[in-house]
């Protein structure tokens, strides 16, 4: 598995919280991580912030809804692993770390499904 994710988080103008989110993805992360976000309701501030941080984002018109907007944000997926967080949720030190040991530990690259 390369090490690092495609985390996709869906929002609906809850900016504040959505810039909590990503600053405690950068700033507790072990690996590299693509952010992909979906925008409901494309909110121009919302926009504007997610281009002046690099952040790769989709958006629409209308609120698609949770399902919908993730599955168009995943369009953007580049990277084996796909995580989702939704836009109010905290990453905490070491969650990353913390997931691909649990991986490795455990095989779930050889379970059949």
């Amino acid at each position: 598995m390369e090490k690092g994710f495609d985390i996709i988080i869906c929002t609906w103008n809850n900016f504040e919280y959505l810039k909590l989110l990503i600053r405690s993805i950068k700033e507790h992360s072990y690996f590299t991580h693509n952010i992909i976000v979906h925008v409901n309701e494309s909110n121009p501030t919302i926009i504007e912030w997610l281009g002046d941080n690099n952040i790769i984002y989709t958006q629409s018109s209308t609120n698609l809804g949770v399902c919908s907007g993730i599955n168009l944000a995943v369009t953007r997926s580049t990277k084996d692993w796909l995580c989702f967080f939704d836009d109010d949720m905290y990453a905490l030190p070491g969650w990353d770390s913390e997931l691909v040991d649990y991986y490795n530990k455990n095989n779930l690259d050889k379970m059949v499904n």
